[in-house]
């Protein structure tokens, strides 16, 4: 938790996002998630820890965050933590969705963290 607003001191040596953090950073889809996946990064650097409300940031490092992210409205970062609804999948778009993902035996190919498993087709 922020006691207080960092000065530009605290701002340069623990806000900075170097050329390595902008790239991670712009594998982010839109504004919104750029900025707050990059409040997070500098967040946890600074405190040791992710805060449990991660836009609990005062103002003045969400706007040195996004201007070095390019976000022109650092306001938009209120979107951070809102998901939009999954589109429920139609009969026809759950067909598609299956067929793309089964194997060539029919079997749902399913990736996960060390190596592809299998599972038969239902």
């Amino acid at each position: 938790m922020f006691h207080r607003s960092p000065d530009q001191s605290v701002l340069e040596r623990f806000f900075f996002l170097d050329d390595a953090d902008r790239d991670l950073v712009a594998k982010r889809r839109g504004d919104h998630n750029r900025l707050g996946f990059a409040l997070q990064l500098v967040t946890v650097r600074h405190l040791g820890r992710f805060l449990e409300d991660p836009l609990d940031v005062p103002t003045v490092i969400v706007d040195y965050v996004a201007s070095q992210v390019g976000v022109a409205d650092p306001s938009c970062v209120k979107a951070y933590l809102e998901r939009a609804k999954t589109k429920p999948l139609t009969d026809r778009r759950a067909k598609r969705h299956n067929q793309r993902a089964s194997g060539p035996t029919g079997d749902v190919i399913s990736p996960d963290s060390t190596a592809w498993r299998r599972y038969p087709a239902r």
